[in-house]
């Protein structure tokens, strides 16, 4: 299993950080006495400009929707307590290099979480000013001395600033590739057969309904439009297809006046009378609309060859980042839960040992018919690396994803794999799974999966661990 790559998005070449020298021309500046004064008022009062900072930052509008107590509490916190105390160090020498590749890297993730700039600027504001003011109340500091001092803490903060927003900007512009590649890619899809799949879910939704409403004990739990295949597959997928094109807003608006008016009317409605007449005939109608809907979308789009992962013909996991920050920020907003999950086949090595790249090959591309076959239509999945996959299941919480993982190893457990002509192996996988617990980073979650993907393997192998479980899920 490898390790998990420092970053979701590929680098760049090498990054591109301020000249060493700066660092150490604002270092050495400062007699050593004095900044070994500033270090040590960092040190005692790093717990209190924290405080302060993310007491600021909860109450900013703009920082609100990206910060939330717990996650304050539990990470942030003590991460700019070790930012301040690393910055403001004392060494001879300081390690600007890795001072510098500290800041390009919390560039990085304001720029994955999209942290806007203007907060990140104002934060810098707020940590200059308590740091003047812890200064200013030292009284072994003379009148010069408190101003070298003061200067030396705002060139160190408006240097660090320099090099995070360098770093935000070249992540930014990485990302906005990546994102327009992933639309590509999304435009290039078999379209023919993509429109007649989602014109079937649509049509089966809309039996279902009709055969409930014949079934009086059945009529008080019509199936939403919303949580049906379509719904799943039009407000995850098709909407990052399909976005920015005018037919999709008044799609979604149809798709949620079903689920919030017509659904509820016809509930409602007594069977076999005029009312319930009037209201198949909307629901009719609305689906209409819907189907109309969909074709004018679908007739946007014209295939681009984007390509997929030549062996496995999944999404390629350059696409990870985009789609992760999307369900994301649907996740924010609707509260609706998701997850990731890292499916790792057991032993590849020795299958690539004994039967050579091709017979590698061949059980790569039927685990990846497995596990299409596991999945919905809505969910997400990608070839990670080497025998690595990633799944991103929507709509998901934790029992579901439990239920999910265990489908996943038994669908491989009862798969008959054929490495050549005439020759079986079994092949089972480990599984490590995260749920999205509000954090921003979409790497972290990605990195909670993989630790929990090296708990199952390290256990045996053959079953699935869900991150923060105190065991793993024995295969049964």
């Amino acid at each position: 299993m490898r390790e998990v790559s420092p970053s979701l998005l590929d680098t760049e070449g090498s990054a591109q950080y301020l000249d060493p020298e700066a660092w150490l021309g604002v270092y050495r500046r400062l007699d050593m006495p004095i900044r070994v004064r500033v270090a040590t008022s960092v040190h005692e009062h790093a717990r209190e400009l924290a405080t302060l900072f993310y007491t600021e930052m909860l109450a900013d509008p703009q920082a609100r929707p990206l910060l939330s107590p717990n996650v304050v509490s539990q990470r942030l916190h003590s991460s700019l307590m070790r930012w301040l105390r690393n910055l403001f160090e004392a060494e001879a020498t300081p390690d600007v290099a890795g001072i510098s590749h500290l800041q390009f890297t919390v560039g990085e993730v304001h720029a994955r979480i999209g942290v806007p700039v203007p907060l990140v600027l104002r934060g810098a504001r707020i940590l200059k000013a308590a740091l003047a003011d812890k200064l200013a109340q030292q009284p072994d500091l003379d009148r010069d001395e408190l101003f070298r001092a003061q200067q030396f803490v705002g060139q160190l903060v408006d240097l660090a600033m320099e090099v995070m927003s360098s770093a935000y900007l070249t992540s930014t512009k990485r990302a906005a590739r990546t994102d327009e590649a992933y639309r590509l890619f999304s435009l290039g899809q078999d379209v023919s057969m993509e429109r007649e799949r989602q014109r079937a879910a649509l049509m089966e939704w809309s039996q279902s309904v009709l055969l409930d409403l014949y079934y009086t004990d059945r009529r008080n739990v019509l199936p939403t439009l919303r949580t049906s295949e379509f719904g799943l597959w039009i407000y995850h997928k098709g909407r990052a297809i399909f976005d920015g094109m005018p037919e999709l807003a008044p799609l979604m608006r149809a798709v949620g006046e079903i689920d919030a008016t017509v659904l509820p009317r016809l509930t409602a409605a007594v069977p076999q009378t005029g009312e319930e007449r009037v209201g198949i005939e909307q629901l009719k109608q609305r689906v209409a609309d819907i189907k109309f809907l969909l074709n004018a979308l679908f007739d946007r789009i014209s295939a681009v060859d984007a390509g997929r992962d030549p062996l496995t013909q999944l999404l390629n996991r350059r696409f990870l980042s985009s789609v992760l920050t999307r369900e994301i920020a649907l996740a924010n907003r609707t509260h609706c839960p998701f997850a990731v999950m890292m499916v790792d086949i057991d032993h590849f090595k020795r299958i690539n040992d004994r039967y050579g790249h091709d017979g590698g090959d061949a059980i790569l591309r039927q685990a990846a018919d497995v596990l299409q076959t596991a999945c919905r239509a809505s969910d997400y999945i990608f070839r990670y690396g080497g025998e690595e996959f990633l799944l991103l299941l929507v709509d998901t919480d934790r029992e579901g994803l439990a239920i999910a993982a265990e489908r996943v190893r038994l669908s491989f457990v009862e798969r008959v794999f054929r490495v050549k002509e005439g020759m079986r192996l079994p092949i089972t996988v480990s599984i490590g799974a995260a749920l999205f617990d509000g954090h921003p980073d979409p790497q972290r979650l990605v990195t909670r999966a993989d630790q929990a993907l090296y708990s199952a393997k390290h256990a045996g192998r053959n079953r699935h661990v869900l991150d923060a479980d105190d065991a793993p899920v024995d295969a049964h």
